[in-house]
């Protein structure tokens, strides 16, 4: 991966209504907090250095060509961003309200998105 300063961030063209569809409120909250944390991991050097409130998670890596994390935006809401190997650029793919279930359809529901997203613009898995 490139130097984190020098990430670019960019939005799954479906986010922006996800984020919509929560309400005004929530998605001006939502926003800020996906801009708050561009600004933390650009600042950053490694993730022990991004503010604990956004509560970084794994939820793919190994031998995918990408990294995708889950991201707190704010209490009751997530984002997720696929992070591509050995690149700068960061995608926004996926947001959701976080529910008291596990929240596993709206995971499983991200990493269809993420690998489609991969897929189409990648040209697919090695």
């Amino acid at each position: 991966m490139g130097p984190r300063s020098q990430a670019k961030f960019l939005w799954e063209r479906r986010l922006n209504k996800a984020i919509k569809d929560f309400g005004p409120d929530a998605a001006g909250l939502v926003a800020s907090e996906i801009a708050s944390f561009e600004g933390a991991y650009k600042a950053s050097v490694v993730n022990e250095d991004i503010p604990r409130r956004f509560q970084l998670k794994p939820l793919k890596g190994g031998r995918a060509p990408y990294k995708l994390w889950q991201i707190y935006a704010g209490a009751d809401y997530r984002v997720i961003a696929l992070f591509p190997k050995g690149r700068s650029d960061v995608h926004w793919i996926y947001a959701f309200k976080k529910t008291k279930d596990n929240n596993r359809g709206e995971i499983e529901l991200a990493e269809r998105r993420a690998k489609d997203w991969w897929e189409e613009v990648k040209g697919g898995y090695p």
